[in-house]
């Protein structure tokens, strides 16, 4: 399989679990900013219940591409 699929799947997984848990007993929150899933588009979950929303991850995008711009 390839790596982007896998991610994709990855993701789906992740989004299902997320709203799972979030219906269950508490309100998931990113690891990052503290937002919930209410307040963003996208909540990632990961291993031992840390997440990651989308807005997080589009910071960590620009300071990737930043990076490289500098290399």
């Amino acid at each position: 399989m390839r790596k982007a699929t896998m991610i994709i799947d990855q993701y789906i997984k992740c989004s299902k679990t997320t709203a799972e848990e979030d219906s269950k007993s508490s309100i998931a929150k990113c690891s990052f900013c503290h937002k919930t899933t209410a307040e963003v588009k996208v909540l990632i979950s990961g291993p031992s219940g840390v997440y990651i929303c989308n807005e997080c991850i589009d910071i960590c995008n620009d300071i990737i591409k930043e990076d490289n711009h500098r290399r």
